[in-house]
C-alpha cells in the first residue's frame, strides 16, 4: 500500500512538472510573439512599431563590428540639422532601413555623408539628411517621411529600397519575424477606404522609380523620388508642432521612469515647446465632417507630488479670488487633447482635421492649462527642482 502511494505521488509530481514546463514554454512563445524584446537603443512607437531613442549612444564591439553610434535629437544616426532650411541650400532627405541607419561603421563613412561631401566638392550647396531604422519596411518609411523628414523641407526625398525584404517587413503575416514590432496599417487602410481622394493623393506622392547607375550603390538597392505636396500638413510650423506633441506624449507615457526633480524640469521643457509651437499653428477652416477619436486611456502618470497643487487667478483681467490648480490635471488635460489630435494626424489625408482640432483646442482649452502649468512649473523647478 505504501509503494502504491509513492507511485501516486511520483506520478502526480511528474504530471505537474510536465504541465509546468509546457506552461513556461507557452508563456515564452507568447511573449516572443506579442512582446518581443527590443535592443536597448529602441523604444516602442505607436505608429512606426519601434524607434531609436533620441540623443542616445550605442557602442558595438562583438569581434566583427566595432563602432559607436550617436543618435541625434530625432533619434537618427546623423548629425544635428536645423529645422529651418538655410537660404540657398538644396536639401536631400534619405529614408530607409539599415542601409541608412548605418550603425556598422563610423558615421562619416555612411553613403549619405559621402554623397554630401562629394556634392559639396563640386561646388554645390547641398545638405543631406538621413532617416533610417534597421528592419523598417516601406510603410514605416512612409511614416518616417511624414513624421520626421518633411519638417526639414527637403527638395528631394530618396527612398533606399532593398528588394529582398522591404515589402515583407511591412507585416508579421509576410515576414513572420518574432523579433520585430511592425508599423500600424489599420488606420492607413481605414483612411483609404473612407476616401477615394486619399488614395489619389497618396499615389500622387510617387513621382517615378529609378535605379542608380551600376556601382553607385548595391545593385539591389533602388531609389524612389518623392514630391512634397504644398498643403497645410507639410507646413514647417505644423510639422514642428507634431514633433512637440509627440515629445509631450512620450514624456507623459514614460515619465514614471524619471525622478521627481527631472520630471519637473522635463515637464517645463516639453510644455514650453508645445505651447510655443501651438501658438504658431495656422488657422484653418473646420472640416465639414470630423469624427472625433475616442478619448485615449489614462497613462500611468506618477504625478508631481507636493508641488502639484498651486494657486491661480482664473481670468487675469478680472479682480477675483485665486482658485486652486493642479499640475497633474493640467498636464493630463493637455495630453488628452494633443493625443486625440495625433490620432487624427495618423490618418494619411487630410491633415487639416488634426491641425484644426489642435488650433481650436489650443485657443479654447489646452492652451490655458499649458500656460497655467508653466507658471507654476517655473516656481516649482526653482524651489523643488
Amino acid at each position: 500500500m505504501a509503494l502504491s502511494n509513492r507511485k501516486k505521488i511520483f506520478f502526480t509530481t511528474f504530471v505537474v512538472g510536465v504541465f509546468g514546463v509546457m506552461l513556461l514554454i507557452g508563456a515564452e512563445l507568447w511573449l516572443a510573439v506579442f512582446h518581443p524584446q527590443l535592443p536597448a537603443f529602441l523604444r516602442p512607437d505607436q505608429i512606426l512599431g519601434t524607434m531609436h531613442f533620441s540623443n542616445y549612444t550605442v557602442r558595438q564591439d562583438d569581434g566583427c563590428i566595432e563602432a559607436v553610434t550617436r543618435f541625434n535629437n530625432d533619434g537618427m544616426n546623423d548629425v544635428e540639422h536645423t529645422v529651418e532650411k538655410p537660404a540657398g541650400t538644396y536639401r536631400i532627405a534619405v529614408i530607409g532601413d539599415s542601409y541608412v541607419e548605418a550603425m556598422q561603421f563610423p558615421l562619416d563613412q555612411a553613403y549619405f555623408r559621402v554623397l554630401e561631401r562629394r556634392l559639396k566638392a563640386q561646388g554645390k550647396n547641398v545638405e543631406v539628411l538621413a532617416f533610417g531604422v534597421g528592419g523598417f519596411g516601406t510603410l514605416q518609411a512612409y511614416h518616417l517621411l511624414n513624421e520626421y523628414a518633411l519638417k526639414y523641407q527637403p527638395d528631394l526625398v530618396i527612398l533606399s529600397f532593398f528588394t529582398y525584404n522591404d515589402v515583407r517587413n511591412n507585416s508579421f503575416e509576410l515576414d513572420r519575424s518574432l523579433d520585430m514590432k511592425y508599423a500600424r496599417l489599420d488606420r492607413l487602410c481605414d483612411a483609404v477606404r473612407r476616401s477615394e481622394r486619399s488614395l489619389a493623393l497618396a499615389c500622387n506622392e510617387l513621382i517615378e522609380l529609378v535605379r542608380l547607375p551600376s556601382g553607385a550603390l548595391q545593385d539591389d538597392v533602388g531609389v524612389v523620388l518623392l514630391s512634397r505636396r504644398d498643403e497645410v500638413g507639410n507646413r514647417p510650423e505644423v510639422l514642428r508642432f507634431v514633433q512637440a506633441a509627440r515629445r509631450l506624449c512620450e514624456f507623459v507615457e514614460h515619465g514614471r521612469d524619471l525622478d521627481s526633480s527631472t520630471r519637473l524640469q522635463r515637464a517645463r521643457s516639453v510644455l514650453l515647446e508645445l505651447y510655443a509651437a501651438g501658438a504658431e499653428l495656422p488657422f484653418v477652416d473646420a472640416p465639414e465632417e470630423l469624427e472625433w477619436p475616442a478619448r485615449p486611456g489614462r497613462p500611468l502618470w506618477p504625478g508631481f507630488g507636493a508641488p502639484a497643487q498651486y494657486w491661480e487667478v482664473f481670468d487675469p483681467y478680472e479682480l477675483a479670488e485665486p482658485v486652486g490648480g493642479h499640475l497633474d490635471d493640467d498636464l493630463l488635460d493637455v495630453y488628452f487633447d494633443v493625443k486625440r489630435g495625433l490620432t487624427l494626424w495618423e490618418d494619411p489625408m487630410p491633415k487639416v482635421a488634426a491641425v484644426w482640432a489642435w488650433r481650436f483646442q489650443f485657443d479654447s482649452h489646452w492652451g490655458d492649462h499649458a500656460i497655467d502649468a508653466l507658471r507654476a512649473l517655473h516656481r516649482a523647478c526653482r524651489d523643488h527642482g
